[in-house]
């Protein structure tokens, strides 16, 4: 813990007795940031204000799995941030808390059930575990109830990042991302979590429902039209935008991992090979196994991947493919929603291949194919075009380097202004005024 953390939080006459106080907390062997800030607080030394933003701007908290065959005993290292390096606080379970009143996993009394919910039957795996529909007794909701693959806990890491997942998703509270509810450890001392149960399709469903009316000669629909669809695309930005504002990237992003509710809301979900920058050697991927795909056998390599090419290789980074995880930043996430963006104007993907391995060389070389409508009256906008070449730019420094920008770029296009992926001209900005101004051209015209 630094006090450093709250030095612009404090006003400077107050620091002096802030520091006296740091002091006291940490003779008593208390290096928790958060009692620091709710004693600061009850002294008059921190502000309502300051003690809100305090917690506003607080960074993503995780923990280290230990040892999981002695679930009541030392089994997780809390790591913060705020922490200091050379301190470890190990933070032993009993009945489900922990002796310092901070967070605690859930302990299944039953060798086979849930905590608080019943279970009604599988809806989906995925890469590291399975969701089932579930019940919550108490609240009487249904959730979304995933838990590790039976087995898959002897893989080293993976149940690190099952963890993982499921801290980051819980502390990115954002309308875009989807909410986790509880934490539970059940049998054979394997991690489950409930969520948000989203009923809807995923984007990669809307874009197979969107290229089966191309096919058909059918018209699209409103809910599958581009503009929809980029909509759709911008709520994903937002919840990108707040992630990399937590130091999270995702790595992971593609259609399939996008959930589209019956109302239109929007969630990215599987949050299972995120990469928190501010704790970047959590887990160690340098000594990551072998390659391993996980999910249903497909020629089209969809499957995420776990080895030192962490992710799915149609929609992966060039810098990602090459499994430089180390040096992946929020850029490497921007490829990533350039590629689907390309799939959500020409309704395939990309980068094709008949293997993993083949897309994966695709995507080491930062190449794809090129952007063309998926029918005559689809026509793919200049600006779009730009757009996606721009976000998807082989190297890194020629990409939008935040995601706001691509997402202000998209707005602007929307909007029929000018945006930054493409020079103006005087023809483009005349197509737009008239764009702007259709009853005045149409009055002129008739005038004429």
């Amino acid at each position: 813990m630094h006090f450093e953390t709250f030095s612009t939080l404090i006003e400077p006459e107050r620091i002096p007795a802030a520091r006296t106080v740091y002091r006291e907390l940490i003779k008593q062997g208390e290096i928790n940031p958060d009692v620091l800030a709710t004693r600061l607080h009850e002294r008059g030394l921190l502000s309502d204000a300051g003690f809100s933003r305090y917690h506003a701007d607080s960074t993503i908290e995780l923990t280290v799995v230990r040892n999981l065959e002695r679930p009541s005993a030392e089994v997780a290292e809390a790591t913060t941030p705020h922490s200091s390096s050379d301190t470890e606080n190990t933070l032993p379970y009993v009945d489900g808390i922990s002796p310092t009143g901070g967070f605690g996993i859930s302990t299944a009394s039953s060798e086979a059930e849930p905590l608080r919910y019943d279970l009604l039957g599988r809806l989906s795996a995925g890469a590291m575990g399975e969701i089932q529909i579930a019940k919550d007794r108490d609240l009487r909701r249904k959730v979304a109830y995933k838990q590790l693959l039976t087995g898959i806990e002897e893989i080293p890491g993976l149940p690190q990042r099952f963890l993982l997942e499921a801290q980051v998703m819980a502390q990115l509270d954002h309308p875009n991302v989807v909410p986790v509810y509880t934490l539970e450890r059940v049998a054979n001392n394997r991690f489950a979590y409930a969520m948000k149960l989203v009923r809807g399709q995923t984007l990669a469903e809307l874009i197979q429902d969107a290229r089966d009316c191309i096919r058909e000669h059918r018209p699209l629909p409103p809910e599958l039209s581009r503009e929809t669809l980029l909509e759709h695309f911008l709520k994903v930005c937002d919840a990108m935008a707040y992630a990399h504002a937590k130091q999270v990237l995702h790595r992971d992003l593609k259609p399939a991992n996008i959930m589209v509710g019956q109302f239109r809301e929007v969630y990215v979900m599987d949050w299972g090979l995120a990469r928190v920058s501010t704790a970047a050697d959590f887990v160690e991927e340098e000594n990551a196994p072998e390659p391993m795909s996980f999910g249903v056998e497909d020629p089209t390599a969809s499957r995420t991947r776990l080895g030192q090419a962490l992710g799915t290789p149609p929609y992966m980074s060039p810098e990602q493919a090459h499994g430089d995880n180390a040096s992946l930043d929020a850029r490497s996430d921007i490829y990533a929603l350039g590629l689907i963006l390309y799939e959500l104007l020409a309704l395939r993907r990309a980068l094709q291949g008949k293997t993993a391995d083949e897309i994966l060389e695709i995507a080491r070389r930062g190449e794809k194919k090129p952007l063309q409508a998926p029918a005559p009256r689809l026509e793919i906008p200049d600006e779009l075009q730009a757009i996606v070449a721009k976000a998807t730019a082989p190297t890194r420094y020629d990409r939008y380097q935040t995601v706001t920008k691509l997402a202000d770029d998209i707005r602007h296009f929307l909007n029929n202004e000018p945006i930054s992926a493409l020079p103006d001209t005087p023809v483009r900005k005349a197509l737009r005024w008239i764009g702007r101004h259709r009853q005045a051209v149409l009055l002129i015209f008739m005038g004429l």
